[in-house]
């Protein structure tokens, strides 16, 4: 038996109406209109279904401005 099995769920790459398996805390089936046993089932309604986002970005803002204060033969 599953620990989840997420139903009528989109991804990413646009496919809709994906079932998502999870066991164990991983997924291990990706599947269309997939029937099986679960602890519990989810109706992803349609909705994107999609790994936690990172937002891997930095400011330059600080380095830009030692630059501009840096001696200009070391540039």
């Amino acid at each position: 038996m599953l620990d989840l099995l997420i139903t009528h769920a989109s991804l990413p790459d646009g496919r809709t109406g994906m079932s998502v398996a999870v066991q164990g805390g991983r997924i291990v089936e990706v599947t269309e209109g997939l029937q099986a046993p679960a602890h519990q089932t989810l109706d992803a309604a349609g909705q994107l279904l999609s790994p936690p986002f990172c937002d891997p970005h930095f400011h330059m803002d600080a380095t830009l401005r030692l630059r501009e204060q840096a001696d200009p033969a070391d540039r």
